[in-house]
């Protein structure tokens, strides 16, 4: 069985390296739409795997407990089809630049 591949405007495209060039800091290796995705979804988790051991620590540090909720929005976020990152993400787009600005970079800043 085949099943057609989606298509994705070029608009799609380009929010998600947008998307991926402010979040993560690094322009995205893929340009084609599925790798793309699917790379989103891998750096998320990545994300999601080096915040885990430092919350963790809150008990040492308890400003570390304000990465309890960017690690419950990164966990609802990881896992999805390629597909969701190029039509949904963009959705959450601002809430998640805003974690990233106000918890995640001074967080890794400090430590």
């Amino acid at each position: 069985m085949l099943e057609p591949q989606v298509e994705f405007t070029a608009s799609q495209v380009r929010a998600l390296k947008e998307f991926f060039e402010d979040f993560f800091d690094a322009p995205p290796r893929a340009s084609e739409a599925k790798a793309l995705g699917k790379e989103t979804g891998t750096a998320l988790q990545e994300l999601m795997h080096q915040l885990t051991p430092l919350a963790a620590q809150a008990s040492q540090y308890p400003f570390l407990n304000a990465l309890t909720p960017v690690l419950e929005k990164l966990k609802e976020l990881t896992g999805k089809p390629y597909t969701w990152y190029l039509t949904e993400l963009t959705r959450q787009e601002d809430a998640l630049l805003d974690m990233k600005e106000g918890v995640i970079d001074p967080v890794r800043k400090f430590i």
